[in-house]
């Protein structure tokens, strides 16, 4: 099971919706994503042209490539776990909202949307996501990859360096026990002519903007089959209870079955978060 901590305008837009949003990466709370093996990276660069490894183009292409790669990526966060207090203070309106269960075995039963258990590409395929868990990385365990970083400079071949550019996160995360849904395109060009590329417009056609406090949010949709439901639990906070029937109303309303011993033992179950937080 998949677990998404969301606020309760979040829950009914993703159930009204049957869609996950999945943010461009530059707009989550974390300062380092994407960015956390900048280091490392260019510690890699430096030993190779040090060591004569790579002339003036090869580093061009390779510093090109690296950052190119961190580009329009979108994420979509969930959790191996629902009862984290701390993801229920930072991102269920500090528990006042709901935790939705998934089943990703079921995530694209009725989507042309596929998705990839496997290493990471670019790709060109506008309806292709991956899903993995992440790895939490300590300063050493960071240090650690500049050989395959190497590796990935001389050869640009998918390794473990590779997948931490956007698998990896800093340790201090840890407890978030983090599984991330990413939308990779293969876009043409750099940073400031990617938009303006026609071979783009299949990969720019799919963003859509959402606003926030303080900035506009490029984000993408990931459509899920209604079946993938499986459970929601509502925060200690929440003035519902897994009884109250405009909960279920809405729930019904939107396709979702409810479990029930005799009549769909395969519906939603609903539940509380049992904390005393408030």
């Amino acid at each position: 099971m998949l677990y998404h901590y969301c606020s309760t305008e979040g829950f009914f837009n993703i159930l009204t919706s049957h869609c996950i949003w999945l943010s461009e990466n530059s707009c989550t709370n974390d300062r380092y994503e994407m960015r956390m093996l900048d280091g490392v990276f260019y510690k890699a660069l430096s030993n190779l042209t040090e060591r004569g490894g790579l002339v003036q183009e090869q580093e061009k292409q390779a510093i090109a490539c690296y950052e190119g790669s961190k580009m329009f990526n979108f994420l979509g966060c969930f959790s191996k776990e629902s009862n984290i207090l701390s993801q229920w203070r930072n991102y269920a309106d500090d528990a006042n909202g709901f935790v939705i269960g998934f089943d990703e075995k079921l995530f694209c039963a009725d989507s042309n949307y596929r998705l990839s258990l496997d290493r990471i590409n670019p790709t060109g395929d506008v309806d292709q996501f991956f899903l993995h868990d992440v790895t939490y990385l300590e300063k050493k365990e960071s240090r650690d990859l500049v050989n395959q970083a190497e590796e990935w400079i001389l050869k640009r071949q998918n390794n473990d360096f590779f997948e931490h550019i956007f698998f990896g996160k800093h340790a201090s995360f840890r407890e978030e026990k983090e599984v991330r849904l990413l939308w990779l395109p293969e876009l043409n060009g750099n940073i400031e002519s990617v938009i303006f590329k026609k071979k783009n417009n299949d990969f720019l056609s799919k963003i859509h903007f959402r606003t926030s406090r303080d900035k506009i949010i490029p984000y993408v949709e990931f459509p899920f089959s209604k079946e993938s439901v499986k459970e929601i639990i509502i925060g200690p906070k929440n003035k519902m209870n897994p009884d109250t029937v405009a909960l279920k109303m809405f729930l019904l309303n939107n396709g979702y079955n409810l479990f029930n011993k005799k009549q769909d033992a395969k519906g939603v179950v609903i539940t509380r978060f049992d904390s005393p937080y408030v």
